[in-house]
């Protein structure tokens, strides 16, 4: 029987994953990159939804991101380990920019004075 120990920091283990990481290549994006690395993987995810809304789901391939990018296809593989994870961490950054969005929206009507007439 395998004993499961809860890690008081989130740090990587001897091969390298984080025991809280929902995937491999989650955890290995945990510790990479810094901000420069961030901004990079944002740019793979925003190509991955175009290629997504021109082609479908069944055409999303790291091959076709990578082109969509302009970026080397080992990036790909370096960030998102398989078709899978590429495509969860699409939607995961779609809905954080539409919640943002919204977040936005939301703040703006609230500061605008109300039109309503009070009763």
């Amino acid at each position: 029987m395998v004993t499961v120990v809860p890690r008081l920091i989130d740090a990587p283990d001897s091969r390298g994953f984080c025991a809280t990481a929902t995937s491999q290549s989650e955890s290995l994006r945990r510790f990479r990159g810094g901000s420069r690395g961030r901004a990079r993987e944002q740019e793979l995810l925003d190509a991955a939804l175009r290629v997504l809304a021109r082609d479908g789901a069944r055409r999303l391939t790291h091959r076709a991101v990578a082109a969509e990018a302009a970026a080397p296809l080992g990036l790909m593989t370096y960030y998102f380990g398989s078709t899978e994870d590429l495509l969860a961490s699409a939607f995961g950054h779609l809905a954080q920019r539409e919640i943002a969005r919204m977040k936005a929206i939301t703040a703006s009507l609230s500061a605008q004075p109300s039109t309503t007439p009070q009763t």
